[in-house]
């Protein structure tokens, strides 16, 4: 299937992606998003933030966590287009951030703990899992 707009322009086109692209802006991955090509994210959607506390998302964003929200949103990030079909054939995946991804499938597929809410949804370069929660890797939160 040929897209026409890239991954960024994928998630702004959809309603229910906007708190990730904010993240994705903030840490700076957007322009790899925008520009290479054979890229699978997991991008969680909205309702993913509901579950997180008030203060976790601005508490991402300031200045002195640049470098946990680069971890973070790197976690969801694997170079290679994964469809859905080729997810339930693999075990693990390597993130841009540089830890492994664990999929399951069981009745959906779960990247770590996040269910698979929508899948495949083809950009120009690369495709978009939408899942229901935000991915955390255990780098994230170690001594800087």
């Amino acid at each position: 299937m040929r897209a026409e707009r890239n991954i960024i322009e994928t998630l702004t086109a959809l309603d229910n992606f906007s708190l990730f692209s904010v993240l994705l802006d903030r840490s700076l991955l957007a322009q790899t998003l925008r520009s290479e090509s054979g890229l699978t994210l997991f991008a969680p959607m909205d309702l993913a933030f509901a579950t997180l506390s008030g203060v976790t998302l601005p508490w991402l964003v300031e200045e002195q966590n640049e470098s946990r929200l680069a971890d973070i949103v790197n976690y969801h990030l694997v170079r290679g287009t994964l469809t859905s079909k080729q997810l339930e054939q693999i075990a693990t995946a390597q993130t841009e951030q540089g830890q492994e991804i664990r999929i399951d499938v069981r009745d959906s597929i779960l990247v770590d703990s996040a269910k698979v809410l929508r899948s495949d949804i083809y950009a120009s370069n690369g495709i978009i899992h939408g899942i229901d929660s935000l991915l955390i890797p255990t780098a994230a939160f170690t001594a800087r």
